[in-house]
């Protein structure tokens, strides 16, 4: 799948988690939504099997990965990167902003869309590929040190 691709459905996901977040649970504090936003974003895309879909579709994935097998993603640091998450789209909402002034679903369907891409260029979801994802026979690893 072409990363540009890619980066259009996750900004066209993260305007509906922000549609959800704004509209059921009313959070009216701009700063607040992009980090609720941010942080239930990636931490909901992998319960609902996003990141397992990625490790055998995504663009990354697909060029550092055997495509003969199918892979689970298995997220170790699943908080610490989701609150990562959350804190580059306070960052980028705030630079944001004053392009969208009261437009904030196309201002969360640009952040979503820009930082899948910037994880594309600065090779981040390469080393995702490498340390999330498990061919499906390995189902059973254990984090345990026994």
């Amino acid at each position: 799948m072409n990363y540009i691709i890619e980066a259009l459905f996750v900004g066209i996901y993260t305007s509906l988690v922000y549609i959800f977040f704004t509209y059921f649970l009313i959070i009216d504090n701009f700063y607040i939504g992009l980090l609720v936003v941010g942080f239930v974003k990636h931490f909901l895309g992998d319960f609902l099997g996003l990141h397992t879909f990625y490790c055998n579709n995504g663009e990354a994935c697909v060029k550092v990965l055997n495509p003969s097998k199918k892979y689970i993603s298995i997220s170790k640091n699943l908080i610490i990167i989701s609150v990562g998450e959350s804190i580059m789209f306070l960052i980028l909402g705030t630079i944001f902003r004053p392009f969208f002034p009261h437009k904030y679903i196309f201002l969360y369907f640009t952040i979503g869309a820009i930082l899948h891409i910037l994880a594309e260029k600065f090779k981040i979801h390469t080393f995702f590929c490498k340390n999330n994802c498990y061919n499906e026979v390995k189902k059973n690893i254990s984090f345990n040190s026994h």
